[in-house]
């Protein structure tokens, strides 16, 4: 596998009336206790569509509006991760704050 790592992608809908700092300051404290994870990246989403109203359609965030990328030195410590103490009791209250959340955990296959 070209890249040599493996990453973990979540987009996330929040509740009506959720304080999304709150959330993220909550997450860079879960982070700074958990070395398995290399890097960390969190975005809100940004409207930029372009061109027709079918293609505006197809590149719709689905409601979506805030993206976290993580990335690991391979899949058996984004699993680590993902089982750690911590994140599961931070994740269960990351869980009640949010409408709907998507999570996809991948090989990196370097293109550029």
């Amino acid at each position: 596998m070209e890249g040599g790592c493996f990453k973990r992608l979540v987009l996330f809908k929040f509740k009506e009336g959720i304080e999304v700092e709150d959330m993220l300051n909550g997450l860079k404290k879960l982070l700074s206790e958990i070395d398995l994870v290399k890097s960390a990246e969190w975005g809100a989403a940004a409207d930029i569509q372009q061109g027709s109203e079918a293609a505006k359609l197809r590149i719709t965030a689905k409601g979506f509006t805030h993206a976290l990328v993580m990335r690991f030195e391979n899949q058996e410590d984004c699993l680590a991760f993902m089982s750690h103490p911590a994140h599961v009791e931070s994740g269960a209250a990351f869980i009640e704050a949010l409408d709907d959340f998507l999570g996809l955990n991948f090989p990196v296959l370097s293109l550029k």
